[in-house]
């Protein structure tokens, strides 16, 4: 899926960031498509399922508005 939005959108993978609250879905999705991933801890996932997933986000935030702080 995210190959295809990157297609759909004329992207390349290091010009985005797949965000999400899923190691398994939304991180693996990311590290697929080799986008960089970030895990926002407002959702499902916790600090310590990180360590017990095989799923490593590069960056782990607390929420969404982390990223955007991030940008400015």
């Amino acid at each position: 899926m995210a190959n295809a939005e990157l297609q759909a959108l004329k992207l390349n993978s290091g010009e985005c960031i797949m965000v999400g609250d899923l190691l398994e879905t939304d991180i693996r999705m990311g590290q697929i498509a080799n986008i960089h991933t970030a895990l926002v801890r407002t959702g499902v996932a916790q600090k310590e399922d990180i360590a017990l997933s095989g799923f490593k986000p590069d960056y782990v935030l607390q929420s969404v508005q982390d990223l955007v702080a991030a940008a400015d």
